[in-house]
């Protein structure tokens, strides 16, 4: 096979997804490169991955970030590189509290790579079916199956009370506020939410005065390191992920959920669409975004009485959905989709 060369950026090893997308170019004999001048001539490919993303609090850094991000297009253009685009959400994520306005250069940005891209990568058949266009590519998302190590075998759960997992960095398009509310709201003596994961402090004292003094609450606002991930998967029945409808396409919590042996609560976005079995989740959408607490409660109550004292059988849930993620998302699927970009 031909060997290609490729920039990827960003460019970053240590990142869960990168690092197996990483691997997975390597896999089709391509040499992996950072983003550099020098490697700039050295390359035939550019992929692109939440290129797209532009934030920041001063609106003069986010018009820089934006030309910046201009000059590179055109320069990959000039250089007569085969830009190849991923397409991880529908738009960028909301990082404020409460702002759902559209991010004006970041939505510019998006519609030039639709156009100049010469393939755009999806990881779920939604946005092949939205846009129609040719130049999509499905290549599914790959699993992270031992990723962390193995999964834990042991676990405190008991069938008395559930205990339901919201774990990651702590972002507004997560809607943790929403999930908090509605927990609050359910007020169920035999359930317990665990949260886990680093935030800023600002939206720190706004999840707080939100928790106030509910006891059935556990936090811990610290960075995850690796090695703890097994650990905290295995010790909750379910891992909540509610994530906002309107940017969402393929939920990487998710996937990481199901790569160890849980099942989840969550909005349907494309990842579960695209699963040909939907009792293996607990999915719910809404139409308006005043609709959200009210569906999640319902989806929450639905697991909370019908499940009842028999909350580990939701264990043999999650084993379903480790081989459903082991057959449809191994990283010899991605492999192989992937070496139609180089056709």
């Amino acid at each position: 096979m031909k060997q290609n060369s490729i920039i990827i950026i960003p460019f970053d090893e240590s990142e869960q997804y990168l690092s197996l997308m990483i691997n997975a170019y390597r896999a089709n004999n391509c040499c992996v490169l950072p983003l550099s001048f020098n490697n700039l001539f050295k390359v035939n490919y550019i992929m692109l991955n939440w290129f797209e993303n532009i934030s920041h609090k001063n609106k003069f850094i986010i018009f820089i970030q934006f030309l910046k991000k201009l000059i590179a297009i055109l320069i990959f253009i000039i250089l007569n590189k085969k830009i190849i685009w991923t397409l991880h959400n529908k738009k960028p994520h909301r990082t404020e509290i409460n702002k759902f306005n559209e991010n004006i250069f970041s939505n510019i940005i998006m519609k030039i790579l639709f156009s100049i891209a010469n393939k755009i990568i999806v990881h779920s058949e939604t946005p092949i079916l939205n846009y129609k266009l040719s130049k999509f590519i499905y290549v599914p998302h790959p699993n992270f199956i031992n990723f962390y190590g193995n999964p834990e075998i042991t676990n405190i759960l008991t069938n008395e009370k559930i205990r339901l997992l919201f774990f990651g960095t702590i972002l507004p398009y997560k809607n943790l506020d929403i999930l908090i509310q509605a927990i609050n709201e359910l007020n169920y003596q035999n359930l317990e939410l665990h949260i886990a994961g680093k935030i800023s402090n600002n939206y720190l004292n706004y999840i707080n005065n939100l928790i106030g003094n509910n006891n059935s609450i556990k936090t811990n606002f610290n960075y995850i390191s690796n090695d703890d991930i097994p650990k905290l998967i295995a010790n909750c029945h379910l891992v909540l992920v509610p994530f906002d409808l309107e940017s969402c396409y393929n939920p990487s919590t998710a996937i990481l959920s199901f790569s160890y042996k849980r099942s989840v609560i969550c909005t349907e976005t494309g990842t579960f669409f695209d699963m040909n079995n939907t009792n293996l989740y607990f999915g719910y959408k809404y139409e308006e975004r005043v609709q959200h607490k009210q569906k999640l409660k319902e989806c929450i109550s639905h697991v909370y009485n019908n499940y009842s004292g028999n909350y580990n059988i939701l264990l043999q849930l999650g084993e379903q959905c480790y081989n459903f993620i082991n057959n449809n998302n191994n990283l010899e699927k991605t492999i192989r989709s992937l070496r139609c970009i180089f056709k």
